[in-house]
C-alpha cells in the first residue's frame, strides 16, 4: 500500500491541491470563507424547496467549473441558490445543494409545464455530470469500422 504526503500547495494525481491544516482556522471553519453578511443571503429558510445531490470528487468541477464560472452561470439560469460542500476527509462524494423559494417557478425545457427553481436546478447539475461522463466515455472507446 502507498501513502501519500503532500505540503500545501502540492497537487496530487488529479492535479488539485491537496487540504492540508494550514487551509482550516482554529475553529475548523475555511479561512477563505466570507463570514459577514453572505451567510444570511445563502441561509435556507422554512419555506424553501431544497435538493441535494452526492457528486463524486471526479466530476465536481463540471458543476464548478475554471473560478466557479459553470455554478454562477447555473445560478443564474435557474434563478435557484446552489451550494457545494466541502470536501470531508476520506469521502469521495460532496454534496450539491440547490434551494429556492417555494412559491417561485421556472417554465421547464421551454414547455408550459413549470418547476420550482430549486428543481430546475438540480436537473440542470445532473445533465452537466451526465454529458461530462458520456464525453469521457465515447473518448475511451476506439472507432467503429464499417
Amino acid at each position: 500500500m502507498y501513502q501519500y504526503f503532500l505540503m500545501a500547495g502540492q497537487r496530487n494525481s488529479y492535479g488539485k491541491r491537496s487540504h492540508s491544516q494550514s487551509d482550516y482556522a482554529d475553529n475548523g471553519r475555511n479561512k477563505r470563507r466570507n463570514t459577514g453578511s453572505d451567510k444570511d443571503l445563502f441561509s435556507i429558510g422554512p419555506d424553501d424547496t431544497v435538493y441535494r445531490y452526492l457528486c463524486t470528487g471526479k466530476k465536481i468541477g463540471s458543476i464548478i467549473g475554471r473560478g466557479g464560472e459553470i455554478a454562477k452561470q447555473l445560478r443564474v439560469d435557474t434563478k435557484s441558490k446552489i451550494r457545494i460542500g466541502e470536501t470531508v476527509p476520506d469521502c469521495e462524494e460532496r454534496v450539491v445543494t440547490s434551494y429556492s423559494a417555494s412559491e417561485e417557478t421556472n417554465n421547464f425545457d421551454g414547455s408550459e409545464n413549470c418547476i420550482c427553481p430549486a428543481q430546475d436546478a438540480l436537473f440542470k447539475v445532473h445533465e452537466k455530470i451526465v454529458s461530462e461522463t458520456i464525453d469521457e466515455d465515447s473518448a475511451k472507446c476506439p472507432p467503429s469500422y464499417h
